[in-house]
């Protein structure tokens, strides 16, 4: 099916225009609870988070501050509790449910899926401090999931928090989550690597 280049950034459009109204309300967040982030919202930098920007900044209020902090502490404490498997599968199917094989295999797939979430390499334990960092303050946040290949052709998954700044929401008449729109940007270079068939802009 052919994408709509031009509708699909309409869309990202009006969605920018109608998120216009908020904003102001979490710079003023970020400047009291995430100051890192404050200098974030007028920067051309990439949108990732649970690193070092290379903004400088200032505390404006420390109570803000040690609030978001506890209140991220909680949510990881409860969410994503250290050391313990903190979801697993069970069939759509009841009558699958109480199968042994059926449920043997679930129990395998969860530890994998937590074997490659922590892995080293994986970014999950930064990517998901980040995004409850996000909706401890924002009440919002995103990160972005996908693969990479490692020497000797294996794929990895990896985790990336992205800013909330450069993510929209798009949501339907229920308030069900209908498109995630992510900006981000590439250098010259980048764009030529990630886009080789593509003739860049002139500017």
């Amino acid at each position: 099916m052919a994408v709509d280049s031009e509708a699909m950034v309409a869309r990202y459009r009006k969605l920018e225009t109608e998120r216009t109204a908020r904003e102001p309300g979490w710079r003023k967040l970020s400047a009291y609870c995430l100051p890192e982030h404050y200098p974030l919202w007028s920067s051309p930098r990439r949108g990732l988070l649970g690193g070092s920007s290379g903004v400088e900044y200032k505390a404006w209020d420390a109570i803000g501050v040690e609030c978001a902090s506890k209140l991220t502490a909680a949510y990881e404490r409860l969410v994503t509790p250290k050391g313990r498997r903190w979801h697993s599968y069970e069939p759509n199917d009841p009558e699958l449910r109480g199968r042994a094989d059926v449920n043997l295999w679930l129990d395998d797939l969860t530890q994998r899926v937590f074997r490659q979430r922590y892995a080293s390499k994986s970014g999950f334990e930064t990517a998901i401090q980040a995004v409850l960092q996000s909706v401890a303050v924002y009440g919002n946040a995103a990160m972005w999931v996908g693969q990479r290949a490692l020497p000797g052709g294996m794929m990895q998954t990896f985790f990336l928090p992205l800013f909330i700044r450069d993510v929209l929401f798009e949501v339907d008449m229920f308030a069900e989550l209908t498109h995630v729109y992510h900006r981000f940007f590439l250098t010259p270079e980048e764009f030529r690597h990630r886009f080789p068939e593509v003739r860049p802009p002139a500017s």
